[in-house]
């Protein structure tokens, strides 16, 4: 076997790898642009939620966001590999915002950041409500009103 038969049997591995690799920093553009403005700087010290999903800075986080919180702010970041892609980011709590939306069978709390109006965020809303929590009151969000969403007075 020759030298070139060996690189072909490795072409389509690499190309594939370097293709999601080019996806996945493409569709992660926005949150490293929010991690120039809000980096983490420690690691956060609270309490941590694995495996979560949302909408952070536009990117669709499926199964793989992780979310945080203690006396400072939000922490988000996400599992490998695209932790290799998205730095971990730390919103301070002065500098977020929530607005629940409810649906027919589920709630989600739009999340901006202050320095950053313009990028969508969104979490489920009981994620919203461990995170009001874990503020210690500093934070809230503001709720839905039940009768506008329901229909009913």
């Amino acid at each position: 076997m020759t030298l070139l038969d060996e690189l072909k049997n490795y072409f389509f591995p690499a190309l594939v790898l370097a293709g999601l690799a080019g996806i996945l920093w493409f569709v992660l553009k926005q949150w490293r642009k929010v991690a120039e403005v809000y980096p983490c700087l420690q690691p956060c010290y609270g309490n941590r939620c694995y495996f979560r999903s949302g909408i952070i800075a536009g990117a669709n986080i499926n199964g793989f966001l992780i979310i945080g919180a203690d006396l400072r702010g939000v922490y988000f970041s996400s599992l490998f590999p695209l932790s290799l892609f998205a730095p971990p980011l730390m919103i301070p709590w002065e500098e977020l915002t929530g607005v629940e939306h409810k649906g027919i069978l589920s709630r989600s709390v739009e999340l901006t950041f202050a320095r950053m109006e313009d990028i969508r965020n969104e979490i489920p809303g009981r994620l919203a409500d461990k995170l009001e929590e874990a503020s210690g009151g500093v934070w809230h969000f503001e709720r839905a009103d039940r009768s506008v969403t329901t229909g009913r007075d």
